[in-house]
């Protein structure tokens, strides 16, 4: 996901940042601290995600979650980038 995330940061022409977090603790207050930052999304990719070979993320302006395979998460981000 990392490495996803980072070729799609290179090759856009727009300032994306993102950034990464390896503590699967308290994901609540992680999800809380993101948005204060100004983050719109935030991913989850843990054991059972890799398992199932899926993403899931949250919108953090909508707070509506959503699951989507790996293979088009860069859909994902492109979404983000529309306003």
């Amino acid at each position: 996901v990392f490495s996803l995330a980072n070729d799609f940061v290179n090759s856009s022409e727009q300032k994306i940042s993102f950034e990464v977090s390896y503590k699967p603790n308290n994901i609540g207050k992680q999800i809380e601290q993101f948005a204060k930052k100004g983050f719109d999304y935030i991913f989850f990719y843990m054991e059972d995600e890799a398992k199932k070979g899926i993403v899931k993320y949250k919108n953090l302006k909508t707070r509506q979650e959503s699951e989507i395979s790996l293979s088009n998460l860069n859909d994902v981000f492109k979404k983000s980038l529309v306003k």
